[in-house]
């Protein structure tokens, strides 16, 4: 994978993750992260190459950064 493809999909990822705190403010992990895995694995462009399982952990610990 070359360095602009791979920056482009840690951008997407944390994209996906900021939305998710905009959207579900002062909701818990356990609540948000089912609604998080549906609308990855149907909406995400990156969802054939980077399943859930794949960016999950990050995106977990984004929320619990913010």
């Amino acid at each position: 994978m070359d360095t602009r493809k791979l920056l482009s999909d840690a951008f997407e990822v944390a994209t996906f993750a900021k939305f998710l705190q905009n959207l579900c403010p002062g909701l818990r992990w356990n609540e948000v992260e089912p609604r998080a895995r549906q609308a990855w694995t149907e909406r995400s462009p990156l969802r054939e190459r980077l399943p859930w399982e794949h960016v999950r952990d990050f995106v977990r610990e984004t929320w619990f950064l913010h």
